[in-house]
């Protein structure tokens, strides 16, 4: 009886951006309607009149969402965040394993007990 355990990493935003721009994670979950500097329909409620918009920030150059109903606002991780109901730092990983097609990060701590199970055997 085996099994085997599929090699994982630990995904970080940096690994995530340097892979992917934040507008093209933006268009992967807000749809091909994403347009900077516009307002468009809203990916996180029904929207009668278009109330989500994308802008740069004035201090970083980071692309950031604003849903004028909701009043919420962010990067596009926190957008994952809300979209899924997940932890901000989940969304780094859902990201990753969505746009990328790769499995979901296992922390180290948990491979090394299931390897140490084994051997116990």
């Amino acid at each position: 009886m085996g099994f085997s355990i599929k090699p994982t990493r630990t995904i970080t935003k940096d690994q995530v951006l340097n892979t992917f721009s934040e507008l093209e994670i933006y268009i992967h979950y807000c749809g091909r309607q994403t347009k900077m500097n516009s307002t468009f329909t809203s990916p996180l409620h029904s929207d009668a009149k278009p109330s989500f918009g994308l802008f740069k920030g004035s201090s970083a150059d980071v692309l950031f969402f604003k849903d004028f109903t909701l009043g919420e606002s962010g990067d596009c991780f926190k957008l994952v965040s809300l979209l899924f109901n997940i932890p901000y730092y989940e969304s780094v990983e859902k990201v990753w394993t969505d746009m990328n097609g790769e499995g979901i990060v296992v922390p180290i701590n948990k491979v090394k007990n299931v390897f140490d199970k084994i051997k116990a055997r």
